[in-house]
């Protein structure tokens, strides 16, 4: 008869075996770009961006965080304040750098604003999207007169807004609106027959 036993493992359970809890680990699990001075990061990427599991430095508790916010918090050994955001300086360009030189932090006001100076959500697909299906940026209001002559004109959506000045989605939503309070009021998706 021979004795079967599980083999012991390398370390008791629950043994601290390291992991990210300074910003020299953060820099060694990293790609350094030589002529930029990004720290490329070679771990899990979430929604394009790092994906960081380490030690909190004030909590004392191992979670994960998004790659530039690990960078600060890991730097200034705090974390951020309630309501900011880490992104990156106007000289970094890699969405993967860990560098806490090349990251800063502020309210979510200050970031759009840093956005919209950069331009680095002009020319986005989403934003040509929305601008190609003709969505109205204006706010402007559609009266009465308006949807009167919306709903008496059998051109195109683009052609009756274009005159209007108006969006194709303002045109559409009219004659959606108008024809299903004046001619499914009393009907039900039981009767409805194409």
């Amino acid at each position: 008869m021979t004795n079967l036993t599980k083999p012991k493992r390398g370390h008791n359970k629950g043994a601290d075996l390291g992991g990210i809890r300074t910003v020299e680990d953060l820099r060694l699990r990293c790609a350094i770009d030589d002529v930029t001075g990004c720290w490329l990061w070679r771990g899990a990427i979430s929604d394009g961006a790092p994906k960081v599991h380490f030690l909190h430095p004030v909590r004392l508790e191992r979670t994960d965080a998004k790659g530039r916010r690990v960078a600060l918090i890991l730097a200034r050994g705090e974390d951020l304040q309630k309501g900011h955001v880490a992104w990156q300086k106007v000289c970094c360009d890699s969405p993967l750098c860990v560098n806490p030189e090349h990251c800063r932090s502020g309210p979510k006001k200050e970031w759009g604003r840093w956005l919209t100076a950069s331009g680095k959500v002009k020319n986005l697909p989403s934003k040509c999207v929305a601008a190609r299906k003709g969505w109205d940026t204006k706010g402007r209001k559609v009266t009465p007169e308006m949807k009167r002559q919306i709903m008496h004109d059998s051109r195109p959506l683009t052609a009756v807004a274009a005159d209007l000045g108006i969006s194709r989605m303002g045109v559409w939503s009219v004659r959606q609106q108008l024809s299903h309070r004046d001619g499914m009021a009393n009907s039900s998706v039981w009767t409805f027959r194409p």
